[in-house]
């Protein structure tokens, strides 16, 4: 399975060598796209310097020219992805809280399971949120019971970003057309493949602790989450199905 990973950043320059190195040394043929939302910090001067050690392609960096926003760079990877000869998009995050020695076991579930979308899930039976405040930790179990109710869906962590796509299903959703412009893309590309008829399968990880850099969690984003998930069920955006037998 060739595999592009698809990484947002903004002001993340201390995380993404240390990230590389762990992505690149993974059995897996796998290459990295760090969508940075033009860092102040000088993110992208860095995972430049850092491509160099590697072949052409196999590290890159874009710069997004548009309206910043962290929804808006994973869609602008994700629509780079298209032109690729790729199977699977993997998206995670840079801050180090997404292992990637967890990265093999959503390769292996997706080969297993034929899944279309594999989650790396907090909230199942061997999942966890390692040293997490007792309110972050609510907060985010609040807004994925939130989220399942308005939207009825079965999925423990629609709140996570840590996950392995087959290509095909993020060419046929319409990206252009998301509302989300924060970390609510999140649930909302997981519950539109959903309506998609995507197979979805959720396997466990563990949240690792942020070890350096600042993290962008806010009482505007949850806002923002809640109120997405009340415009979304009250006005479904249109979807194409899937062709289920097409890997059956």
């Amino acid at each position: 399975m060739k595999i592009l990973t698809v990484i947002p950043t903004y002001n993340e320059r201390v995380n993404v060598e240390p990230l590389v190195r762990s992505l690149v040394a993974l059995p897996l043929n796998l290459s990295v796209l760090f969508v940075d939302d033009r860092s102040p910090d000088g993110t992208a001067d860095r995972v430049r310097e850092i491509a160099r050690e590697f072949p052409t392609g196999r590290v890159e960096v874009m710069v997004r020219t548009g309206a910043k926003g962290f929804a808006a760079s994973y869609i602008d990877g994700f629509r780079h992805a298209s032109h690729m000869h790729i199977d699977a998009i993997l998206q995670m995050d840079a801050d180090g809280q997404h292992p990637a020695s967890a990265i093999p076991d959503l390769v292996e579930t997706m080969e297993r399971t034929h899944a279309d979308l594999v989650i790396a899930s907090r909230y199942v039976a061997g999942g966890g949120t390692g040293e997490w405040a007792t309110v972050r930790r609510l907060i985010s179990e609040f807004g994925g019971f939130y989220a399942r109710r308005v939207l009825n869906v079965p999925y423990m962590d629609l709140t996570g970003g840590f996950k392995l796509w087959r290509r095909d299903v993020l060419e046929k959703m319409p990206l252009e057309r998301l509302t989300s412009k924060r970390f609510s893309i999140q649930i909302e590309t997981t519950w539109l493949a959903h309506r998609m008829g995507a197979h979805i399968v959720e396997t466990p990880f563990t949240f690792a602790v942020r070890e350096r850099g600042e993290s962008n969690m806010s009482a505007k984003v949850v806002l923002e989450g809640l109120l997405r998930v009340l415009q979304w069920a009250a006005s479904p955006l249109p979807v194409p199905a899937l062709d289920r037998g097409r890997r059956r």
